[in-house]
């Protein structure tokens, strides 16, 4: 009973002296921003991004993509391959531009998606459901 009396007073000491350490020098800092994960992508030049279409969800939610069609191919009946590009968490269909470009030149058809609550997939915010989530 003693060893937990004293147990008790050494932690609320140690607690105590923390807590005025905390206040005499001011707590914890802010944390510094982060630095954006679009930076890479501030000097590429967006001037040939294709304009974005729109496909409904099963929600009714419009969702964007962006298409970039194959170069390769002449007419409806040639059969060409598809990419679909899906963007990191804090990005959008623009992010993924140089990479559509290589495939595009590569002779396939891309399609670049701009996931739920990202770039023109608006409103932005909380997903309530994991299925809507594309």
């Amino acid at each position: 009973m003693k060893s937990l009396v004293i147990t008790l007073i050494s932690t609320l000491g140690i607690s105590l002296l923390l807590l005025a350490l905390a206040i005499v020098f001011g707590g914890p800092k802010a944390i510094p921003a982060l630095g954006s994960i679009s930076q890479p992508f501030k000097d590429i030049d967006y001037s040939d991004l294709p304009q974005v279409s729109y496909v409904n969800a099963r929600d009714g939610q419009a969702l964007a993509y962006r298409t970039y069609a194959s170069l390769v191919a002449t007419s409806c009946e040639d059969k060409v391959s598809s990419v679909v590009l899906v963007h990191g968490s804090s990005a959008s269909s623009q992010s993924m531009h140089q990479l559509a470009v290589h495939f595009q030149q590569a002779g396939l058809s891309v399609y670049a998606l701009d996931i739920r609550g990202h770039g023109e997939s608006v409103p932005l915010g909380n997903t309530i459901y994991i299925k809507y989530v594309i």
